[in-house]
């Protein structure tokens, strides 16, 4: 996928906003970071939107007017055609596409351009182009299985798009659909994503997975090829689907992208079931988040920042790992009473707790004993890490078991209890000698002026 295609839609504002939305996703699909698709719906109010408009259609190589029927007042999509036009000049890779319902004739000023009748075997030919032939192919290895099923997808969007209500999406937000199958349903009891789910958003949601904005759908697989921190986070984001799944309100995580100072939230908000074609629609929202001490960091020095964010983790690790959890499966080991189902539920605390260390590492950027070896023997801390994901999965193995091995957990989270222990006790007389050296403040004098 060397080559970029880049694609502008003009539709009806705001009418056809959301379908507008929905095309684009579904024409990016499959095509990784070689398709980006913006329309006016892009550009925030109280900017130029004008001009970017204008610079958005100039880099277009493909201008498509989601054209839905004559009541409307064309006039400015017709303009924007007209730009678009203008800035061809004989170019045949840059392209008019008029996309219609078939029953709806496009309007004439348009007529001698490509008519994409919504129709599977239309659409399939219109992503053919796209994808697999010549000046863009895009992705020539794609299946036609694979290129009927989005082009009925579609064909599907026309066919229920009376839009009612008018969203605006104010913070990153995706979508996650895929089948219910058996397969998948599997999946996601394990802590997976299905690799087929399909990824949609708004408000440059791609970042969240450190990926280009405005590149449309995404599948997992594809989404999160080259992303560190999958594992974490598919982990994560599968518990909450899980969660939803039983009707339950799922806790959120932190998420605080690559080369990015900003941390979210995320947090499933609601998911939909669609009986007819055995499909769910997972809705999440990245919240930002304004925690103190990622603001202001820059006025202490990078060995005070450390200690502090070591403390932190410690600190959490010591009271809700070791001083709850710990005990809690400490009990149910001496218990005469079993309970198969309390078992499996304090076993998920356990590896969602795990997680959620690990996610606080990330957020805190002290993953590596390298990042930290300013206050911390790095020779020992890469043998500590070591040790501690080994232990880390010990417990997950003993936890995936039928039933749990609570007495191997218990003996996992004791080493773990104990590591911890001794970083935490090295934290914090650390730390407290660090703020015996803070600078004395000084008194400011108001000086009478004369």
């Amino acid at each position: 996928m060397s080559r970029e295609l880049h694609i502008f839609i003009s539709h009806k504002m705001p009418k056809d906003s959301a379908l507008s939305n929905e095309l684009g996703a579904h024409l990016a699909l499959y095509g990784g970071n070689s398709i980006k698709v913006l329309s006016a719906e892009d550009f925030k109010a109280g900017t130029n939107i004008e001009n970017n408009i204008t610079n958005a259609i100039s880099r277009a190589n493909m201008f498509v007017l989601l054209y839905t029927g004559e009541e409307e007042n064309w006039n400015y999509c017709l303009m924007e055609a007209g730009k678009f036009l203008a800035l061809t000049e004989g170019d045949k890779s840059r392209q008019i596409v008029v996309i219609h319902h078939p029953d709806i004739r496009p309007p004439a000023p348009l007529s001698q351009f490509l008519s994409v009748p919504v129709t599977t075997i239309h659409v399939k030919q219109f992503l053919e182009n796209i994808f697999k032939n010549e000046p863009w192919a895009i992705n020539p290895i794609l299946t036609e299985e694979i290129l009927e099923d989005n082009a009925n997808e579609i064909v599907d969007l026309f066919n229920h798009s009376t839009i009612v209500p008018i969203n605006f999406d104010l913070v990153p937000s995706f979508s996650i659909s895929f089948s219910s199958s058996n397969e998948n349903m599997s999946a996601i009891a394990k802590g997976n994503i299905p690799e087929s789910a399909v990824f949609v958003g708004t408000q440059g949601w791609e970042v969240l997975f450190e990926r280009s904005v405005s590149t449309g759908a995404w599948t997992w697989d594809d989404l999160v090829k080259k992303w560190k921190d999958r594992e974490l986070y598919e982990f994560e984001i599968a518990r909450m689907i899980k969660s939803g799944m039983n009707k339950d309100a799922p806790e959120g995580c932190y998420i605080r992208p690559e080369g990015n100072n900003k941390l979210y939230r995320l947090i499933l908000r609601r998911y939909e079931e669609t009986e007819s074609a055995g499909r769910l629609k997972f809705y999440f929202t990245a919240s930002p988040l304004d925690i103190p001490v990622f603001g202001i960091g820059d006025t202490a020095s990078k060995k005070e920042l450390l200690l502090y964010h070591l403390l932190n983790i410690s600190w959490y690790t010591r009271r809700r790992l070791v001083d709850i959890l710990y005990w809690k499966v400490y009990s149910r080991i001496n218990s005469a009473r079993t309970d198969l189902q309390e078992d499996l539920e304090l076993v998920d605390d356990i590896k969602n707790e795990l997680i959620s260390i690990d996610i606080q590492a990330v957020i805190r950027r002290i993953t590596d004993p390298a990042d930290v070896e300013e206050v911390l023997d790095p020779s020992i801390g890469v043998e500590d890490q070591r040790q501690w994901l080994k232990l880390k999965e010990e417990i997950f193995q003993h936890a995936n078991a039928s039933p749990p091995d609570l007495k191997s957990i218990s003996e996992a989270l004791f080493r773990m209890a104990t590591m911890n222990e001794r970083y935490y006790k090295i934290c914090s007389q650390s730390f407290a000698q660090t703020a015996q050296q803070l600078p004395e403040i000084r008194k400011i004098l108001y000086v009478k002026a004369q």
